[in-house]
């Protein structure tokens, strides 16, 4: 009875989140500080139903810059880069009971090129989720798939794709490399990308229900909903060829480019 009523209480919390969400998103001048607070209580309700940890880290050998492909349903998931051809991962099991953390399984598949993770519960409804956390080579490219939680990626410099139903995304690159391509989006979340000074990339960010904000020169328009549009080209490249390629889309939450 007890495990229904928590079960209750995070389902109406939730609901009840995506519904301010909703309602600040409508508003463009939704502040940073309201979209830290929504991504906090999304991480409260999740970690709400969080009795029992189960923890997992092992290491596996990769190349220099191996395929990393991560596919979650709820939990957060922390990438960074670092200068080894090894990749870190640790596995956080969060449950509300032994059984529940039973009910839910990583299926993994490694090799020196390609690391695949994929969450899988073994019955519906399982309250429990799981979190990662990643240490990887810092030329890997990084594909992460997110249910409920956030993303935050780091020090990458190949290509990412990144996409987020509900939670916010984060990356921070120290280094862009050229002819990568950089795909963030998320349908009820912000987010955040902060790029060295001297980075060369065409850059396109857009908004369906919030705002967009670059420390950029970029260039900027109205959606025909309460939405943004931001692109153009920064840096000075010599070719358009040989600058990295930054698409970044929220449904319902802001945008927010940044210098290092």
């Amino acid at each position: 009875m007890l495990n229904f009523i928590k079960w209750v209480l995070i389902m109406t919390g939730a609901f009840s989140i995506l519904l301010l969400i909703l309602f600040l998103g409508i508003n463009n001048s939704c502040s940073a500080k309201k979209q830290s607070w929504i991504s906090s209580c999304v991480n409260w309700v999740v970690s709400f139903n969080d009795a029992c940890q189960k923890e997992e880290t092992f290491t596996i050998e990769t190349n220099e810059a191996p395929t990393i492909t991560l596919h979650n349903i709820t939990g957060n998931i922390t990438v960074v880069g670092h200068d080894k051809q090894e990749c870190i991962i640790k596995i956080i099991k969060h449950g509300a009971t032994e059984e529940a953390l039973n009910n839910v399984e990583v299926i993994k598949d490694f090799s020196k090129n390609t690391i695949n993770l994929k969450t899988k519960y073994l019955k519906e409804n399982g309250k429990a989720w799981i979190s990662y956390e990643l240490l990887t080579p810092n030329k890997s490219i990084c594909i992460v798939k997110n249910v409920t939680g956030s993303i935050e990626l780091s020090n990458i410099q190949n290509s990412m794709n990144a996409q987020n139903v509900t939670g916010s995304i984060e990356c921070s690159l120290n280094k862009l490399g050229k002819n990568t391509k950089v795909e963030l989006e998320t349908t009820t979340g912000s987010i955040k990308l902060t790029l060295p000074q001297n980075a060369q990339a065409d850059v396109s960010a857009e908004t369906t229900v919030g705002s967009v904000d670059s420390d950029f020169p970029l260039s900027f328009d109205k959606t025909e909903w309460t939405g943004s549009k931001a692109k153009g080209i920064i840096g000075n490249p010599l070719s358009s060829e040989q600058i990295a390629l930054i698409s970044l889309q929220a449904t319902t939450g802001s945008i927010d480019i940044n210098k290092q």
